[in-house]
């Protein structure tokens, strides 16, 4: 693959191809994952196939994108390479649940070194639909614990109440395999890496010893809280930013695309990511960082291409650089899907805005930063 002057950085999704007979696509499964590799050129941000693996220049060093001399473009972006788990030296057990469901469990210890290796739990087992979607639902409880009948209603509505436990109770024992499992319960202390990762007591099921087991949607809401504490003039604060965008690697729990139990906070963490992106290209626009801010909105706007407010600020921001062509294919791009796809116009405030680039007046009555909403 070709660089011209920007960066490409690289992220991992599942596809779906959406074929009726597709087994894997039914049951949410999907295809991959597999890289993609993404370049802004001249504002627009393009997506590559790239395949199961990493070009081999990135294999060799993964946690750095791969980047061209002089670049300074695209300093966040859907997700990269670069964001890597930072489970604690204690944690047991990472689970990536942000673009993708995957388990990955550190060797043992058999001597003192502290930084010891990960491995990708893959087996036949995990790839059971039942114990994915089992996992994906305990997940979602409050405090990580479910009751049976709970579960049941949620997992298996439609079967009678004999049929239902009896596949729960079969689920619960490969999950608990597959998780790992001894005799130590949560509370009590153990010297090993052999801890009950997952019990039952009585009607209730629990995730176990929860301080040694990472997952990246708790630490993405972490870093949210830290963006929303933090005063935007701070030093670190666009690091910060940085930082929780790319922890972010797509939308939560993708294989469970239509379960109720996941919808609500699937769409509220898309929210803030998107709220993110937002701030981050705010934060660029004043300081003078025109095209940083377009890279972040094109970004966004590969997943958002209907995103009003992300739509005024990449118009304001061509402006500035004095990209006005681009500045009106841009929102005529927005009208068209808009109209498209969803049947609407553009709000009042984005039309005016239209109309100041339109007319060529640009900067020069200072209207356009007076159109957007204040943030």
């Amino acid at each position: 693959m070709t660089q011209h002057g920007n960066r490409i950085t690289y992220h991992q999704q599942v596809t779906y191809c959406g074929k009726p007979r597709c087994r894997r696509c039914r049951e949410g499964i999907g295809h991959g994952p597999y890289w993609y590799a993404y370049q802004t050129v001249n504002g627009q941000t393009t997506r590559t196939y790239i395949g199961k693996n990493l070009p081999s220049d990135m294999q060799s060093n993964p946690e750095t994108p791969s980047t061209t001399a002089g670049d300074s473009a695209m300093d966040s972006n859907l997700s990269s390479v670069t964001s890597q788990p930072t489970a604690a030296e204690h944690t047991v057990l990472r689970i990536s649940t942000l673009g993708q469901f995957r388990l990955e469990e550190r060797a043992q210890a058999r001597s003192k070194q502290k930084n010891r290796s990960w491995h990708v739990i893959d087996d036949a087992a995990w790839q059971q639909r039942s114990v994915r979607a089992l996992l994906a639902y305990l997940i979602c409880c409050p405090g990580r614990r479910s009751t049976r009948s709970q579960a049941i209603v949620a997992l298996w509505p439609n079967d009678d109440v004999s049929t239902a436990r009896n596949t729960l109770n079969k689920t619960l024992n490969v999950l608990r395999k597959v998780l790992g499992h001894a005799s130590v319960k949560p509370g009590q202390v153990s010297q090993t890496d052999q801890v009950e990762r997952f019990w039952t007591d009585g009607d209730w099921f629990i995730l176990g010893d929860q301080e040694r087991v990472w997952l990246d949607v708790d630490d993405f809401e972490k870093l949210v809280e830290q963006v929303e504490q933090t005063d935007s003039q701070s030093p670190g604060y666009e690091e910060l930013l940085q930082k929780a965008i790319a922890l972010y690697s797509g939308d939560f729990l993708p294989e469970e695309r239509s379960a109720e139990w996941v919808m609500t906070r699937r769409q509220a963490l898309r929210r803030k990511w998107i709220e993110l992106l937002l701030t981050l290209s705010s934060w660029h626009m004043a300081h003078d960082k025109y095209s940083q801010a377009i890279n972040v909105l094109n970004s966004l706007l590969v997943k958002d291409p209907t995103n009003e407010l992300a739509i005024q600020q990449l118009m304001i921001a061509l402006m500035y650089l004095k990209r006005r062509g681009e500045a009106l294919r841009a929102y005529q791009r927005f009208e068209n899907t808009l109209s498209r796809d969803y049947k609407a116009t553009p709000a009042p405030e984005t039309l005016n805005l239209y109309q100041v680039v339109r007319s060529g007046e640009g900067l020069t009555n200072g209207n356009l930063l007076t159109t957007l909403p204040s943030r």
